[in-house]
């Protein structure tokens, strides 16, 4: 439509893209409508809606024909609802212009929760949108109005820092790692706008930037990333001295994670019915996870690891000894980790580690580190690449890269430097 044509379109941008997107909503969802978007289209809809004798409704509406002519068509329906319906058809498509990338935000984020995406990986993208995207002017612009260039500027701007929220991290330039993870927003909110024809082409699909942009990754050190051999013994007795002070299995927790490497949420989904006797051992089915809703802060175990591949580790016998002495006392008949008469949580085994580092006076460690501890040792005492991933259920490059330090303490590497 040609600007001015009608008087009802050519407010300014502001004072309608708000509700053009609560349209949008409503309009994809399906629902009855509600008062707040019928008021919107009253107010912008400068005919009358009236009412045939027969029943059914009718109005008029300010449009172009086939030439570009503006022209006033007639538009009805059985219902007035049925009617209201088509006008928030109407109007949305006349106000396309007007849409904003916040807009355009807002509607990708709302597709995605009727689609059932991971709820945690919607609220990181809105966080990371917040931090990087919301303080900018430029998500305040048309995105019809924005070409190729803009969109590259904008993107160098996040690159370097400089739409960041204010805070301590003001202007330093983001790492290749962190750029991929943002980029991934911008480029699905295009990629739905060009599938809901709002434009039509995804303009970051290939674009590039320069490597000497982003901040270089600082490599994390082993004394942060893994307990080397000292701590690990350090820790092993104190949790098995809470175990026998308390008569808590969840104390053996820590200890049990060393040898079997599972990510938390797999350790404490473990079922007593995943513990397998056999002629050659014991082994470890590793097929559930606990999964947290970040959204709505609710626990569940899922039926799947987070990779979706379940794998089969064989046990030590140090291993199969902890699980040998948790059934001893079980309280359960069905999880193998309880707290406080209820399945243990990820988060109960973080508090475990906390509370050892508080009382001994060592920085806190996660339970992740015990996963990467127990990758380390299986690579230093001979498991090869692949067995340690499949070990962990991880690929080999991402085993490499964060799952493979060394354990041994200072004196162990002194002695070796010693004989060269």
């Amino acid at each position: 439509m040609r600007a001015g044509c009608f008087s009802s379109f050519s407010r300014p941008a502001a004072s309608c893209c708000s509700f053009y997107a609560i349209m949008l909503l409503w309009r994809c969802a399906g629902i009855r409508m509600d008062i707040k978007t019928r008021s919107y289209i009253d107010s912008i809809h400068n005919h009358k809606i009236g009412k045939y004798h027969r029943g059914g409704f009718y109005t008029r509406i300010d449009d172009e024909d086939a030439l570009g002519n503006c022209c006033v068509r007639k538009l009805t329906a059985p219902t007035e609802e049925a009617l209201y319906r088509k006008l928030a058809d109407f109007y949305p498509k006349q106000h396309i212009d007007n849409l904003t990338v916040n807009d355009l935000f807002l509607l990708w984020t709302d597709y995605r929760e009727r689609i059932g995406t991971n709820p945690n990986t919607v609220l990181r993208d809105k966080q990371r949108y917040q931090k990087y995207c919301s303080s900018s002017p430029f998500v305040r612009q048309r995105i019809k109005k924005l070409k190729r260039g803009d969109w590259k500027e904008f993107c160098t701007e996040i690159i370097r820092g400089k739409t960041r929220i204010a805070s301590s991290e003001d202007n330093m330039r983001i790492t290749r790692k962190e750029w991929v993870s943002t980029k991934c927003i911008l480029s699905g909110m295009l990629s739905y706008a060009v599938d809901q024809e709002f434009i039509s082409q995804n303009v970051l699909k290939d674009m590039t930037f320069e490597n000497n942009l982003f901040r270089e990754t600082v490599h994390k050190r082993k004394e942060t990333e893994v307990f080397n051999s000292s701590e690990e013994q350090e820790l092993t007795q104190w949790c098995y001295k809470k175990y026998h002070e308390t008569g808590d299995t969840s104390f053996l927790f820590p200890v049990f994670s060393l040898q079997i490497g599972t990510r938390v949420g797999e350790c404490v989904a473990l079922t007593w019915d995943s513990w397998l006797h056999t002629e050659k051992g014991d082994y470890l089915i590793i097929s559930k996870s606990e999964y947290l809703n970040q959204a709505s802060n609710i626990r569940t175990v899922e039926q799947h690891t987070k990779t979706f591949h379940d794998r089969t580790i064989p046990l030590s016998s140090k291993a199969s000894a902890i699980l040998q002495l948790i059934k001893s006392t079980a309280k359960s008949d069905k999880w193998i980790f309880m707290r406080n008469s209820s399945r243990m949580t990820a988060r109960q085994a973080a508090y475990i580690l906390k509370l050892y580092a508080d009382e001994t006076g060592h920085k806190v460690k996660s339970s992740h580190k015990l996963r990467k501890t127990c990758g380390s040792n299986l690579y230093k005492h001979g498991a090869n690449i692949k067995q340690c991933a499949d070990f962990l259920g991880n690929s080999i490059a991402v085993f490499e890269r964060n799952y493979c330090f060394d354990t041994d303490t200072d004196e162990v590497m002194r002695r070796i430097v010693e004989v060269i």
